[in-house]
């Protein structure tokens, strides 16, 4: 467990060292009254909240209290004030004042706190028009981990600071009964699979119900509907994706797929290899022969190439199952 206190006081006498140093040099230069003196002077929350609100999504239009129910970037800037920048196993070491395990979870919460995002933020305005804080939740036919109640907690810090109502848009039978991890399970067969969706859709729903949390079921139909997701547009989209596959890398590329040609899909169209007896269909060798005309298509597919290379890593196979 974090010893919060200490790691608290390590931050403002970090800070404060440094601050200080610049305010005596700014004094020197230009005497009393700048802002260094104003960050000098600071409470401990108040720069840690600003860190927060100083990177590139500025989320400045969200409650501070917000950060501390999600406090993944919260724990990364406490760590950065704590320990510095480029933290690692040596550098931690030489921190006297925090124990091994704080040291650990300071160093863990990089990562953390870079993959946390605050998209569409930067103003009251535009948090003011969110209406529900959404849980996104599948089904498993083996039964729920301890997972659920740790991403259950985190939407009611969320719904207790910014006082929205919690909505549960569930994957039902028919959607996840396509999850190919579940398959990879040696002891369940297709009827376990079914019996077990069926189950945890059953005991979820009266878990967000006992809750007070609003359940949106979400299945997959063979005809088109409002509240369902059309099974023939997704066999269509699937249809798509496997067709810009053959366009893009060649029909070699359906299929299972060879480690280097998992490395050929995730490069760069402008960096594909079009000489020495290129694999590659001929309509891409001759439009990587004009310059910038291959980053230029990149540019244009990028989030659909973004989603086949995700897709390669994961899977390593191409067919309108996958998709």
């Amino acid at each position: 467990m974090m010893n919060l206190y200490e790691v608290a006081e390590l931050c403002r006498l970090r800070a404060q060292e440094s601050l200080n140093a610049k305010a005596e040099e700014k004094a020197r230069k230009d005497g009393a009254g700048s802002r260094v003196f104003a960050a000098a002077n600071k409470l401990f929350h108040e720069r840690i909240i600003e860190a927060c609100t100083r990177v590139p999504d500025a989320p400045s239009g969200i409650p501070d209290e917000l950060f501390i129910a999600l406090p993944e970037r919260l724990f990364g800037k406490i760590g950065y004030l704590a320990c510095g920048k480029g933290r690692n196993q040596k550098s931690l070491e030489k921190i006297n004042s925090l124990d091994t395990n704080t040291k650990a979870l300071l160093a863990s919460y990089d990562k953390h706190a870079s993959g946390t995002k605050f998209n569409n933020l930067e103003s009251p305005a535009t948090y003011n028009q969110i209406k529900h804080i959404l849980l996104c939740h599948g089904l498993s036919p083996i039964g729920d981990s301890l997972l659920l109640l740790a991403d259950l907690g985190r939407c009611f810090r969320a719904s207790s600071v910014t006082g929205l109502p919690i909505l549960a848009m569930l994957a039902d039978v028919s959607w996840m009964s396509s999850n190919r991890s579940i398959r990879q399970i040696e002891s369940l067969n297709e009827k376990s699979i079914d019996t077990g969706l069926r189950v945890c859709l059953d005991k979820r729903r009266r878990l967000y119900e006992a809750m007070g949390i609003k359940v949106d079921i979400k299945e997959i139909t063979s005809f088109d509907r409002a509240t369902g997701i059309s099974g023939r547009k997704l066999k269509a989209i699937a249809e798509n994706y496997t067709a810009l596959v053959r366009s893009v890398w060649g029909e070699d590329c359906l299929g299972r797929m060879t480690p280097m040609q998992v490395r050929r899909i995730c490069m760069p169209l402008e960096q594909l290899p079009f000489r020495n007896g290129s694999v590659l269909p001929d309509h891409m060798v001759a439009i990587g022969q004009f310059p910038r005309a291959l980053a230029a298509l990149e540019h244009e597919l990028k989030p659909h190439l973004e989603i086949l290379r995700m897709i390669a890593k994961q899977f390593n196979t191409f067919d309108d199952e996958v998709f």
